[in-house]
């Protein structure tokens, strides 16, 4: 201990301190005990900073003690830094409170931290300020500090005079693994010490730890990285281009230079609304405030976003958005739409980091469609949404719907009030079904299109549950019905059909003044039809006196009326020969178009409308669109996207624009217009005798060459999906 004695006189003076003789008695009476535990009690003593730094210089030599009481010591944050920076292996530092919890406690070997838990991050980010803004302020500190292996490190209910003092260096790290810290009932709510086994001294604001021994685990709360005081912790509210989406519960989130906000609320009067900064759940304050009438920016709150931008999240939101707005209004697959947005939206390397694949990103989408669309209906017993009952515009689309008995089943007719008023201006109407884009549980689609200013357009669709006169009957009826509710009449004057006895009786049944004219295209083509089954193909084709007289049957609805009976006459003195099957072909066309479809039906003359042509060509468009037999909602769907473009070229009509190729099913188109002007150049020649009759005849049938060569090519196509040949083959009839 002489040794000792001698080290504390010539630290004394050279610090030009007075010995303290009651210190140095202490110290040598501990040191000089044969106890395996040495504790040296300093709360008696008056220590100064001066006395701490001598005496942590001594105890940098093999001067050991195994303990050492601060209980209630007046130190200063400097004073306390010297001491324990001679403070060897082995040694601790205990106070009186934590001397009574030590006595209390039997695992010496745990580590525990008692401490009031900062549970916001706002408040970790103001204490990591503050112990950033104290380094400049404290004194550096010297590298020796105490490693522990199977001590107590206790430092608690000591006073430190600068309460607003604290050191700091390195982040701390442990290697002990039976060491029990133990921080608590410090007075100063902001300085904690911590001690590391790297020869490194640390104090921070609101610090927490947390270690796991063999019997106790305790939870610890780490601090975030000193070096975040030095990084940016701000960002300014950048007003730019503002799109729109919604979230989950269905308020609107404003989207603004890689930021979303939220709708808080709305002031009518101010005419403001307010949106909030969607990551409100890390502490983020800021606010924008828009006007209501405009959706344009007015100012903010001031506050920045504690968070950078993030535009690859903000591009995802309205990417999923757009999916959500057409998945819940379209049929189309949903992986498909989610294909489609994809690519429309060119997405970077960036924007795919944030986005999941189609596949799984789909049954998200599923579930959304689910709540808004009804699956396809199996039975004739279901309920219509508002969704495919309306029209994009909200207006009313499916103006009939019920099922009657009487009719066989459901009849649902779509139209708009619109469209209604249309048809009834126009003095010429076309009627037709096709099969092929029925819904598999309806008979057929049944369409009603008017000649609305020179160009034939769609006007009214239905789908009919069987197809007989009385369904008709009942269409036309609903229409003349729904005309009057819309201050209008259904009064047309002229109607083109197919030769189905339901559509013509019911036609005259409704509009009794009204012409119906049978459709020329559908005559040639069942003519044609019966010359297959009689066995006249080959002669037809190969003969070329037989083929013109069998295309002349099929060319007298372009003659007029007064001089058809002449011309069947010439025909019969002029056969080809006297072969028994040219005879039963003329006996079956006296039958079926002089009998029971007598010539005011299909004899038409040369007038400029022929046949519904346009119609049929607007059939094949629907097949073209819906495909082979959809379900009812796809249907629907389409539907409602023809009945917007419909009302778009009938927006045009009306507006002086006349394109023809513009609608695929126009009936006004340059090559009509032409064979038109051929038949009347014809009619006049036979008119002023430069013709013969029979030239008349024979040159008229030149018409019809290509269109039986056609109808014979593609017989089965054209039969399934224009006609139902049973309604005009003359067994059936």
């Amino acid at each position: 201990m002489d040794q000792f004695k001698k080290l504390y006189h010539e630290y004394c003076k050279t610090y030009h301190v007075e010995p303290n003789e009651l210190l140095l008695g202490e110290i040598q009476k501990v040191s000089g005990e044969d106890n395996k535990t040495k504790s040296l009690n300093l709360s008696s003593f008056n220590i100064s900073e001066a006395q701490c730094t001598i005496l942590g210089k001594i105890l940098t030599h093999d001067f050991i003690f195994t303990s050492i009481h601060l209980n209630d010591c007046n130190l200063s944050s400097d004073a306390l830094q010297a001491l324990l920076h001679g403070l060897t292996t082995n040694t601790a530092l205990i106070t009186r409170a934590a001397a009574k919890r030590q006595q209390q406690s039997s695992n010496a070997d745990s580590i525990v931290l008692h401490r009031n838990i900062i549970k916001k991050k706002r408040k970790k980010q103001v204490a990591g300020q503050h112990a950033s803004s104290c380094i400049s302020s404290s004194s550096p500190l010297q590298s020796n500090a105490i490693t522990s292996t199977s001590c107590t490190f206790t430092l608690s209910a000591f006073n430190t005079p600068n309460s607003n003092e604290c050191l700091i260096n390195t982040p701390i790290t442990t290697t002990a693994s039976s060491s029990r810290f133990e921080l608590c009932d410090h007075q100063n709510q902001n300085d904690v010490i911590g001690i590391n086994d790297s020869n490194q001294f640390i104090s921070l604001p609101s610090m927490e730890f947390n270690q796991t021994d063999n019997n106790q685990q305790d939870q610890i709360h780490d601090v975030e990285d000193n070096d975040e005081s030095d990084t940016k912790t701000s960002w300014p509210i950048i007003v730019g281009e503002i799109q729109w989406c919604k979230t989950n519960r269905g308020n609107d989130r404003m989207c603004m230079c890689g930021y979303t906000y939220d709708f808080m609320s709305q002031t009518l009067k101010k005419n403001i609304r307010y949106f909030r900064c969607s990551k409100k759940n890390i502490g983020c304050n800021a606010v924008v405030r828009i006007c209501i009438d405009s959706n344009m920016y007015k100012d903010s709150n001031n506050v920045e976003h504690n968070h950078p931008p993030d535009h690859h999240n903000v591009k995802r939101l309205l990417v999923l958005q757009k999916i959500k707005e057409r998945v819940m209004v379209e049929p189309t697959s949903v992986t498909r739409i989610i294909e489609d947005e994809y690519v429309k939206h060119h997405l970077n390397d960036g924007d795919r980091e944030k986005f999941l694949l189609p596949a799984s990103q789909a049954s998200k989408f599923y579930k959304i469609r689910a709540k808004m669309v009804p699956s396809n209906p199996k039975s004739m017993n279901f309920k219509v949404p508002q969704l495919y009952s309306t029209t994009h515009d909200d207006d009313e689309f499916l103006i009939y719907d019920s099922i009657h008995k009487k009719i066989g089943g459901r009849l649902m007719i779509f139209s708009t009030e619109v469209l209604i008023k249309i048809l009834c201006s126009c003095e010429i109407i076309f009627v037709d079904g096709t099969f092929k884009t029925r819904p598999i549980m309806f008979s057929q689609v049944y369409v009603i299109m008017g000649m609305h200013l020179a160009e034939a357009i769609p006007l009214v669709w239905c789908l009919t549950p069987k197809r007989e006169e009385e369904v008709y009957e009942k269409i036309f009826k609903v229409l003349k019905r729904k005309s009057i509710e819309y201050g209008v009449k259904l009064e047309p004057k002229y109607a083109y059909a197919d030769f189905e006895s339901g559509t013509i009786n019911a036609l005259e049944k409704v509009f009794p003044d009204i012409i119906v004219r049978g459709c020329w295209y559908h005559f040639t083509q069942s003519v044609f039809r019966n010359i297959q089954k009689m066995g006249l193909s080959t002669v037809y084709e190969k003969n070329k006196e037989v083929n013109i007289w069998l295309k002349s049957f099929m060319a007298l609805p372009l003659i007029k009326n007064d001089i058809l009976d002449a011309a069947v006459e010439l025909l019969i003195k002029n056969a080809p020969s006297s072969d028994k099957s040219l005879i039963d072909f003329y006996e079956y066309f006296q039958r079926q178009w002089f009998t029971r479809k007598p010539p005011r039906y299909w004899s038409l003359g040369p007038i400029h409308i022929r046949c519904n042509n346009s119609l049929e060509g607007y059939n094949n468009r629907l097949k073209y669109r819906f495909g082979i037999h959809p379900q009812l909602w796809p249907f629907i769907h389409f539907l409602k996207a023809e009945e917007s473009l419909v009302m778009m070229r009938a927006t045009q009509i009306r507006n002086g624009i006349y394109r023809y190729k513009t609608m695929p099913f126009s009936a006004n188109n340059e090559r009509l217009r032409k064979k038109t002007k051929q038949l009347k150049n014809l009619s006049r020649l036979f008119q002023l005798g430069s013709i013969s009759l029979n030239r008349y005849i024979t040159n008229l049938s030149t018409f019809v060459g290509e269109a039986a060569k056609k109808k014979k090519k593609n017989n089965n196509d054209i039969h399934h999906a224009t006609i139902d040949d049973s309604r005009i083959d003359d067994d059936n009839i």
